[in-house]
């Protein structure tokens, strides 16, 4: 089993009911619209190849702490509500 950072990755039960999943086995491509949001001040890092797994991410930084919505609640609804706008209907 492939290993990172000395962890083997987690097991999920099958949506089926069968087998577990390994994680790491999986596609990890997500084609979904979404919206990263960072934060300036965060002790969580950007994840720098975000886009290699989420092609069709959009990020936003924001300059807060690790806890935008209580930090900058109106800065934070601005930046999702934008975001939000900006997208096409279904």
């Amino acid at each position: 089993m492939r290993r990172h950072n000395g962890f083997a990755p987690p097991k999920f039960n099958s949506p089926a009911g069968g087998d577990p999943v390994c994680v790491a086995a999986a596609d990890p491509i997500t084609r979904y619209l979404t919206l990263m949001t960072y934060r300036d001040w965060d002790i969580i890092p950007k994840f720098e190849r975000l886009t290699d797994f989420v092609p069709n991410a959009d990020v936003i930084d924001l300059d807060c702490g690790h806890w935008s919505q209580e930090e900058i609640p109106e800065e934070t609804n601005h930046a999702i509500l934008g975001w939000l706008a900006g997208q096409e209907a279904p």
